[in-house]
């Protein structure tokens, strides 16, 4: 595993808000290591890779974002006006990076990533529960309404085209609703391992089709 900072003019403006670049890499390389260690496996040739990015391209609740794109491919990113503050930011680069660690592993195990919502279900639950049982404190997206509600979204979602990557559920929802699908995702996992259907990682493991079946089976 290699972490990588990436040259930027915006470093020198985030070590003004209290970071730096050595602060950044030690957080998210100490986080990914972690991560490493807890989930089944990891890829030879992951890298992470770090940058500072302007406020408009990270999540305005904490001021940071992550997206793995393939098993050796992990981007993390904050906003270099450190809106939250220096120590929020590192707490907040920790959970982000365990997040898109779990993602890495999937890449490893399971078919890759498609513009799929049940699968981004699956997989973003997984990825938030990690980070909600190893992080600082539960991520907003982890926070899920009660069990009929939760039922509805998961309807709600089933119907959708399969091929398509729909932000709405994703992030922000036209009727006011934010992270849909990480909220479902995250519901549905801690339901299955409250269930003691399977442990973490061998859901980790397992297609995103075999986890919805795990899941309906509790209801039925």
């Amino acid at each position: 595993m290699r972490v990588i900072t990436l040259e930027s003019k915006y470093w020198q403006e985030a070590a003004k808000h209290g970071v730096t670049r050595t602060d950044i890499r030690r957080v998210v390389r100490a986080a990914a290591h972690e991560a490493s260690k807890q989930l089944p496996s990891e890829s030879s040739f992951l890298n992470v890779v770090i940058a500072p990015l302007e406020p408009h391209e990270t999540i305005k609740e904490t001021g940071d974002m992550g997206i793995t794109y393939s098993e050796e491919y992990v981007s993390i990113g904050f906003d270099y006006m450190v809106p939250h503050g220096a120590s929020e930011l590192k707490a907040t680069l920790r959970t982000t990076t365990l997040h898109e660690m779990v993602h890495a592993v999937s890449y490893v195990h399971v078919e890759a990533w498609k513009p799929a919502p049940l699968q981004a279900v699956v997989y973003e639950g997984l990825a938030t529960v990690f980070e909600k049982q190893h992080g600082h404190n539960p991520p907003l997206w982890s926070q899920y309404e009660d069990d009929a509600t939760m039922q509805e979204w998961l309807a709600e979602i089933k119907k959708l085209p399969v091929d398509v990557k729909n932000f709405d559920f994703l992030f922000n929802h036209p009727d006011g609703r934010k992270w849909v699908i990480y909220k479902t995702g995250t519901w549905m996992i801690e339901k299955l391992l409250a269930a003691n259907k399977q442990r973490f990682n061998d859901l980790v493991k397992m297609p995103h089709e075999d986890v919805i079946v795990l899941f309906e089976e509790l209801n039925s």
